[in-house]
């Protein structure tokens, strides 16, 4: 956590700015309404740090991606306004960035590289999501100025930023400030913004409407309010800013609030920005920001995870919550949540296999209402994934790689796209997943019969039924472990297609009169072959032991960077070594299905050879641990997995799945939750680390709400439900009556 400091368990706070930490910063800074979202960029900006470049960003390596470096990086997104971009297809849009606002003193402009500054602080508070700034700034012309900037992106008005800065000094000064709307911004090199027109309809407003070219159009308000100043516009080409001076006298306080509104053509709620400003134009900052906290507080009741004895774990553990609270579009199963938790371009605003393997566990344990919008978003994006098979000349449906809100396949990279097929696959497990959560029998039968007979199809489509094999094989492959493109009967891809097409037979058997179709559903749900040599170890894919050795300490010599990085990828495809999970993975999944002992032999042999390029390792790895009592793997693996993002890894965006992946660790891992894929009852078993002394969090399980307690000692189970909740802790099973305690000693 080198880049931030913590006086609490709830505020980050930047240790000290540099241009190179920056983005990192902006990242991890992030704010967001689920609606709106917006990186934690100065409102001063660096000024050289140019956001109107245009170049041309190829397909990459999405492990060793190299990305263009910048001081800075503006970031404004609406989840679901995507264009097309020439190589990378579509992709979330970059819009204009209107959080901006400048400040001259005596004709010196406020720059964190230049100006003398006597204290400079950036802090995010993440029980509210108020970004803050404090600076006490030494002019070249004698002068000592105090600014504090405060800014809020609303949850009570989610197409709102609301920003507050103040002013003072120990002399008299002339102030200039300028505050805007900028649309000289790209994504990824490249400008969606076909037409731009700025307005001043009030003498303190600026609007910005813009059509992209998707057809899409965007309005964007700010307003300026407070101080009794006067502006003036100025009009560029891509930039409109409003502009006051004044005389700030010695000792005297300016307060300026600046009040923004976004809308665009895609809108579920229909808005007209101009007017969503003026109805509270008369409402206070702190009646705004009271009202906002309010939300935040209500949804950390649902979720919060308190934790004694690592201060450094509960405040990683909150920056992971706050940002999976703040990436979801309430109300909106048009989207789910990018793989870079909308705070920043670099994996184009797409949907993967996060949403189901990382995310969905969380917000179906503390929201469901919110994780059914996840998976409402695979049903409802069902077309596209046919589409995606007919491409392929293959039956039903295959859902996309990198998803876009219609469910087209986006994946540059051929590789990805054609073979990472578990996919399909996933999307099936989280529609099983959710109904089990919501302990709703009929969810399947009902909302996701057309996902089960489409996919359905095209697992039995894309099986291949080779003459002279007694099993059904699937070919050409790439599981999660990403550096194996083309294998044979992956063993976390046959895991996971047999089990779901377990679910699916039995949906489909009484509804369905395709007997090929059922026949081999039948077959393949039992045969899929998963592979063991030697009788103990289960292979990653067909021959993945005469793969050649890694060599890591011929290949890899710098740990500080990804095995991929420094080897060439033809290298990786034939070499014995793994990007994440795989085999286990598949047994993270499915851990009722096979012995300690076996998953043990398996975490020895793999764990050696795997690289954890990937930032998706290392929370699986340890929940594994901590199933088999390696609690020093354990506890060494989430600290990895805590440092992704607060520890610079947060530059190009949120590494979102991660966050997921925290909470996982300390829910199915630490506290041992056993999947309501595999379990009835709510079932615990504590594996609690010896730095932590106490453990305690809410859950909602299958619609019953309850607190939990976990000590070395003892785990505390409160029903804060009106029903009865059965629940067994280690082989002790009791029945909670509605509004009671139940104490299990586990030592």
């Amino acid at each position: 956590m080198s880049l931030f400091k913590s006086d609490d368990n709830w505020i980050l706070t930047e240790k000290k700015f540099s241009a190179q930490s920056n983005p990192a910063i902006e990242g991890a800074f992030t704010q967001g309404s689920g609606y709106l979202h917006i990186r934690g960029s100065l409102e001063e900006h660096l000024i050289d740090a140019l956001q109107n470049e245009d170049y041309l960003r190829m397909p990459a390596n999405v492990t060793s991606e190299k990305f263009r470096t910048s001081k800075a990086k503006l970031g404004t997104y609406v989840p679901g306004v995507f264009c097309k971009h020439p190589t990378l297809n579509n992709q979330l849009v970059n819009l204009p960035y209107f959080a901006g606002i400048e400040i001259t003193v005596d004709g010196e402009k406020l720059d964190l590289e230049k100006s003398v500054l006597q204290k400079n602080e950036r802090s995010l508070n993440l029980r509210n999501g108020l970004l803050k700034r404090v600076i006490t700034w030494n002019t070249k012309s004698g002068a000592e100025v105090n600014i504090l900037f405060e800014r809020f992106v609303s949850l009570t008005q989610k197409h709102c930023l609301f920003q507050r800065v103040e002013i003072s000094g120990n002399r008299d000064t002339e102030i200039e400030l300028k505050a805007g709307i900028d649309a000289d911004v790209r994504t990824n090199g490249y400008d969606h913004f076909r037409e731009i027109h700025f307005e001043n309809t009030e003498e303190n407003i600026i609007q910005n409407k813009l059509t992209l070219d998707s057809g899409v159009d965007v309005t964007i308000v700010s307003q300026l309010l407070g101080g009794d100043l006067e502006w003036n516009p100025i009009f560029e080409k891509r930039r409109a800013r409003l502009v006051s001076k004044f005389q700030l006298d010695n000792g005297s306080k300016k307060v300026i609030e600046k009040r923004s509104c976004i809308c665009t053509g895609i809108d579920l709620e229909k808005i007209d920005p101009l007017n969503e400003l003026i109805s509270f134009r008369h409402v206070s900052f702190g009646k705004l920001f009271d009202e906002h906290c309010k939300v935040w507080d209500e949804r950390w009741q649902k979720s919060d995870i308190e934790i004694d004895g690592d201060a450094e774990s509960q405040i990683a553990m909150r920056f992971s919550i706050y940002h999976l609270l703040r990436s979801h579009a309430d109300g909106d199963p048009r989207v789910a949540i990018d793989a870079k938790g909308y705070a920043g371009d670099a994996y184009w605003g797409r949907f993967f296999w996060d949403t189901e393997m990382y995310l969905l566990p969380f917000y179906s344990l503390t929201a469901p209402d919110k994780a059914k919008t996840l998976t409402d978003y695979r049903i409802q994006s069902l077309n596209g994934a046919k589409s995606n098979a007919e491409r392929y000349l293959t039956e039903g449906a295959k859902y996309a790689w990198e998803a876009d809100p219609d469910g087209i396949e986006c994946c540059p990279n051929w590789h990805y796209a054609d073979h990472e097929i578990h996919i399909t696959a996933d999307v099936m497990y989280g529609l099983i997943y959710i109904s089990k959560v919501l302990n709703d029998k009929n969810y399947l039968a009902k909302d996701g019969f057309e996902v089960i007979l489409e996919t359905s199809k095209y697992w039995i489509h894309r099986i291949d039924w080779s003459k002279g094999l007694e099993n059904p094989q699937l070919l050409g492959v790439m599981g999660p472990d990403e550096y194996k493109p083309f294998t044979n009967n992956n063993f976390y891809t046959n895991m996971i297609v047999r089990y779901i097409l377990q679910i699916s037979f039995e949906v489909l058997k009484d509804r369905v009169d395709d007997k090929e179709l059922m026949e081999k559903l039948g077959y393949a749900k039992d045969y899929l072959p998963l592979r063991k040599i030697e009788n103990e170890i289960y292979m990653q894919c067909d021959d993945f032991e005469i793969f050649g050795d890694a060599q890591f300490d011929d290949y890899w010599s710098d740990k500080t960077r990804t095995f991929a990085s420094q080897v060439s990828q033809e290298r990786l495809y034939r070499t014995k070594c793994l990007k994440q999970a795989d085999v286990l993975m598949g047994m993270f999944l499915f851990p009722d299905q096979f012995e300690n002992s076996e998953i043990e032999i398996a975490y020895d042999y793999y764990l050696p050879i795997t690289t954890h390029d990937s930032s998706l390792s290392s929370g699986i790895h340890s929940i594994i641990a901590s199933r088999l009592n390696r609690s020093d793997d354990a506890w060494n693996f989430w600290k990895q997995s805590a440092s992704i993002d607060l520890n610079g890894g947060s530059a190009e965006g949120i590494h979102i799945a991660n966050a997921g992946a925290a909470w996982m660790v300390f829910i199915l891992g630490f506290a041992g939750l056993q999947s309501p894929i595999v379990s009835e009852i709510l079932c615990l078993k504590p594996k609690i680390p010896s730095k932590i002394t106490k453990l305690c969090f809410p859950l909602i399980w299958k619609s019953q709400k309850v607190f939990i307690e976990i000590t070395e000692e003892q785990v505390v189970v409160t029903n804060k439900d009106s029903a009865e909740i059965e629940v067994q802790v280690n082989s002790e099973r009791r029945k909670i009556k509605a509004g009671s305690i139940e104490v299990f000693k586990i030592n």
